[in-house]
């Protein structure tokens, strides 16, 4: 026996599938963005840690004089 399925339980489901379909892509964006903001933030301070060409070349100029 075939089981039908009535147009208000075919809207009902494919409204569902549509609600869930944008919950997930509004996680993965949540998740895009955090992610991205991260990768600044991370970025930025590594550049502020890190130490230039002409940083190493005057640090090792003055160590080599001082000796």
């Amino acid at each position: 026996m075939a089981v039908t399925e009535s147009r208000q339980q075919r809207k009902s489901r494919i409204f569902r599938f549509k609600l869930l379909l944008g919950f997930i892509m509004m996680l993965f964006m949540i998740l895009y963005i955090r992610v991205y903001e991260l990768q600044i933030t991370n970025g930025q301070d590594a550049r502020d840690k890190s130490e230039t060409y002409e940083d190493v070349v005057v640090k090792r100029s003055k160590s080599s004089n001082d000796g």
